[in-house]
């Protein structure tokens, strides 16, 4: 989930802030949310919703770097990325890091490779 989207700014009574200022980002999970509220004008939402509402609480509750991967349902976005990177290899098993930091082991038989 490294890409952001910018995000819309508006003119205040007091004017835009000039000079080297943080922008401001959007936040991790926004997109799922925005597939939640797509959902509700897909016909009836209490089919529509469920889904992609189930995505957006587990982003919510997911820690960053660990965001849910499925497809959107609604928005014709790609779905978010996991990315790691690989520590060591050995015989049969190689470990990873993933981008919070968790370092874990997995046999070579789990990977499937797209």
């Amino acid at each position: 989930m490294g890409e952001t989207r910018p995000v819309p700014r508006r003119e205040s009574p007091w004017g835009m802030p000039e000079g080297e200022h943080r922008q401001p980002k959007a936040h991790r999970c926004n997109d799922r949310a925005e597939d939640v509220i797509q959902a509700c004008f897909e016909g009836n939402p209490f089919k529509t919703v469920p889904g992609p509402f189930k995505l957006f609480w587990q982003c919510m509750r997911s820690k960053p770097g660990e965001e849910p991967t499925e497809p959107y349902t609604y928005l014709q976005l790609d779905p978010p990325k996991r990315e790691i990177l690989i520590v060591a290899v050995t015989r049969g098993h190689f470990s990873y890091q993933s981008s919070t930091g968790k370092v874990d082991v997995l046999n070579v038989t789990d990977i499937r490779l797209s």
